[in-house]
Protein backbone atom coordinates (compact mmCIF):
# COMPACT_ATOMS: atom_id res chain seq x y z
CA UNK A 1 0.00 0.00 0.00
CA UNK A 2 2.85 2.36 0.80
CA UNK A 3 4.17 2.15 -2.77
CA UNK A 4 0.71 3.02 -4.12
CA UNK A 5 0.75 6.44 -2.43
CA UNK A 6 2.81 7.85 -5.29
CA UNK A 7 2.60 7.44 -9.05
CA UNK A 8 5.32 6.33 -11.50
CA UNK A 9 6.84 9.85 -11.43
CA UNK A 10 7.03 9.89 -7.64
CA UNK A 11 4.13 12.33 -7.35
CA UNK A 12 1.48 11.87 -4.64
CA UNK A 13 -1.71 10.22 -5.88
CA UNK A 14 -5.16 11.54 -5.12
CA UNK A 15 -7.13 9.56 -2.56
CA UNK A 16 -9.51 8.49 -5.32
CA UNK A 17 -6.66 7.02 -7.42
CA UNK A 18 -5.05 5.42 -4.37
CA UNK A 19 -8.36 3.85 -3.36
CA UNK A 20 -8.86 2.34 -6.85
CA UNK A 21 -5.37 0.83 -6.83
CA UNK A 22 -5.58 -0.39 -3.25
CA UNK A 23 -9.05 -1.95 -3.46
CA UNK A 24 -8.05 -5.35 -4.95
CA UNK A 25 -5.22 -5.72 -2.45
CA UNK A 26 -7.23 -4.73 0.60
CA UNK A 27 -10.21 -6.87 -0.40
CA UNK A 28 -7.98 -9.91 -0.82
CA UNK A 29 -6.17 -9.24 2.45
CA UNK A 30 -9.38 -8.72 4.43
CA UNK A 31 -11.04 -11.85 3.04
CA UNK A 32 -8.00 -14.03 3.69
CA UNK A 33 -7.42 -12.64 7.17
CA UNK A 34 -11.07 -13.04 8.05
CA UNK A 35 -10.92 -16.70 6.98
CA UNK A 36 -7.70 -17.20 8.97
CA UNK A 37 -9.28 -15.72 12.09
CA UNK A 38 -12.39 -17.86 11.63
CA UNK A 39 -10.34 -21.05 11.26
CA UNK A 40 -8.21 -20.12 14.27
CA UNK A 41 -11.23 -19.53 16.51
CA UNK A 42 -12.78 -22.75 15.26
CA UNK A 43 -9.58 -24.77 15.90
CA UNK A 44 -9.20 -23.23 19.36
CA UNK A 45 -12.79 -24.13 20.22
CA UNK A 46 -12.37 -27.70 19.00
CA UNK A 47 -9.18 -28.18 20.97
CA UNK A 48 -10.86 -26.75 24.09
CA UNK A 49 -13.60 -29.37 23.74
CA UNK A 50 -10.98 -32.10 23.30
CA UNK A 51 -9.27 -30.95 26.51
CA UNK A 52 -12.47 -31.52 28.47
CA UNK A 53 -12.69 -35.07 27.11
CA UNK A 54 -9.05 -35.72 27.96
CA UNK A 55 -9.66 -34.82 31.58
CA UNK A 56 -12.56 -37.29 31.77
CA UNK A 57 -10.42 -40.18 30.44
CA UNK A 58 -7.18 -39.31 32.30
CA UNK A 59 -7.42 -42.35 34.60
CA UNK A 60 -7.31 -44.69 31.57
CA UNK A 61 -5.12 -42.61 29.24
CA UNK A 62 -2.96 -40.38 31.46
CA UNK A 63 -0.75 -38.95 28.71
CA UNK A 64 -1.19 -36.79 25.63
CA UNK A 65 0.74 -37.04 22.36
CA UNK A 66 1.39 -34.00 20.17
CA UNK A 67 0.58 -34.81 16.54
CA UNK A 68 1.62 -32.54 13.68
CA UNK A 69 0.57 -32.83 10.05
CA UNK A 70 3.92 -33.68 8.46
CA UNK A 71 3.95 -32.07 5.04
CA UNK A 72 5.57 -29.15 3.26
CA UNK A 73 3.48 -26.60 5.18
CA UNK A 74 4.48 -27.82 8.66
CA UNK A 75 6.54 -25.37 10.69
CA UNK A 76 9.91 -26.71 11.87
CA UNK A 77 8.97 -26.17 15.52
CA UNK A 78 5.74 -28.13 15.14
CA UNK A 79 7.60 -30.91 13.32
CA UNK A 80 9.99 -31.14 16.29
CA UNK A 81 7.07 -31.35 18.71
CA UNK A 82 5.45 -34.18 16.72
CA UNK A 83 5.28 -37.36 18.79
CA UNK A 84 6.07 -35.66 22.09
CA UNK A 85 4.19 -37.48 24.87
CA UNK A 86 3.66 -35.83 28.23
CA UNK A 87 1.28 -36.42 31.16
CA UNK A 88 -1.96 -34.48 30.89
CA UNK A 89 -1.03 -32.43 33.98
CA UNK A 90 2.49 -31.63 32.70
CA UNK A 91 3.23 -27.86 32.46
CA UNK A 92 4.34 -28.55 28.87
CA UNK A 93 0.70 -28.37 27.80
CA UNK A 94 0.34 -24.86 29.26
CA UNK A 95 2.44 -23.51 26.35
CA UNK A 96 2.32 -26.15 23.62
CA UNK A 97 -1.32 -27.21 23.39
CA UNK A 98 -2.51 -26.61 19.80
CA UNK A 99 -3.30 -24.54 17.93
CA UNK A 100 0.19 -23.08 18.27
CA UNK A 101 0.09 -20.40 15.62
CA UNK A 102 -2.00 -18.98 12.80
CA UNK A 103 -3.09 -21.82 10.56
CA UNK A 104 -1.72 -24.51 12.90
CA UNK A 105 -3.15 -27.92 11.98
CA UNK A 106 -1.63 -29.84 14.88
CA UNK A 107 -3.70 -31.83 17.33
CA UNK A 108 -3.28 -33.88 20.49
CA UNK A 109 -4.19 -37.52 21.06
CA UNK A 110 -4.77 -39.18 24.40
CA UNK A 111 -2.60 -42.24 25.06
CA UNK A 112 -1.22 -44.60 27.67
CA UNK A 113 2.19 -44.61 25.95
CA UNK A 114 5.18 -43.62 28.08
CA UNK A 115 6.21 -39.95 28.24
CA UNK A 116 9.05 -38.76 26.00
CA UNK A 117 11.55 -35.94 26.54
CA UNK A 118 10.46 -32.40 25.70
CA UNK A 119 12.32 -30.93 22.70
CA UNK A 120 14.73 -28.20 23.81
CA UNK A 121 14.95 -24.61 22.67
CA UNK A 122 11.44 -24.22 21.28
CA UNK A 123 9.10 -21.33 21.97
CA UNK A 124 5.45 -21.07 20.90
CA UNK A 125 4.53 -18.49 18.28
CA UNK A 126 3.89 -15.05 19.72
CA UNK A 127 0.40 -14.88 21.17
CA UNK A 128 0.00 -18.68 21.33
CA UNK A 129 1.56 -19.41 24.71
CA UNK A 130 -1.53 -20.80 26.40
CA UNK A 131 -3.80 -23.86 26.53
CA UNK A 132 -7.17 -23.00 24.99
CA UNK A 133 -8.96 -25.77 26.92
CA UNK A 134 -7.30 -25.32 30.28
CA UNK A 135 -7.31 -21.52 30.18
CA UNK A 136 -10.74 -21.38 28.49
CA UNK A 137 -9.62 -18.74 26.01
CA UNK A 138 -9.76 -18.39 22.25
CA UNK A 139 -6.82 -15.97 22.22
CA UNK A 140 -3.83 -15.30 24.45
CA UNK A 141 -3.81 -12.40 26.91
CA UNK A 142 -0.97 -10.84 24.90
CA UNK A 143 -2.81 -10.63 21.59
CA UNK A 144 -3.61 -7.66 19.41
CA UNK A 145 -7.36 -8.11 19.88
CA UNK A 146 -7.33 -6.93 23.48
CA UNK A 147 -4.01 -5.07 23.81
CA UNK A 148 -5.32 -1.74 22.56
CA UNK A 149 -8.96 -1.86 23.66
CA UNK A 150 -10.62 -0.77 26.85
CA UNK A 151 -10.87 -3.14 29.80
CA UNK A 152 -14.67 -3.17 29.39
CA UNK A 153 -14.47 -4.13 25.70
CA UNK A 154 -11.83 -6.80 26.40
CA UNK A 155 -14.06 -8.18 29.16
CA UNK A 156 -17.02 -8.31 26.77
CA UNK A 157 -14.98 -10.22 24.18
CA UNK A 158 -13.77 -12.64 26.87
CA UNK A 159 -17.34 -13.16 28.08
CA UNK A 160 -18.55 -13.92 24.54
CA UNK A 161 -15.70 -16.41 24.04
CA UNK A 162 -16.54 -18.16 27.32
CA UNK A 163 -20.19 -18.45 26.27
CA UNK A 164 -19.16 -19.98 22.95
CA UNK A 165 -16.89 -22.47 24.70
CA UNK A 166 -19.79 -23.48 26.97
CA UNK A 167 -21.99 -24.09 23.91
CA UNK A 168 -19.31 -26.29 22.31
CA UNK A 169 -19.00 -28.28 25.54
CA UNK A 170 -22.76 -28.84 25.85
Amino acid sequence: LFSMLVDEKGEPRSFSDFKKLAKPLTERYNKEWLLTEFKQAQASSQMAVKWEGFKQEADIYPNLRYDAILDGETRDEHRELDGTIRPIDDPFWNKYYPPNGWGCRCTVTQTDEAPTPVPKGLEPDEGFDYNTGKDRKLFSDNNSYTSDVSTDDAGAVTKQAEELLKKFNA
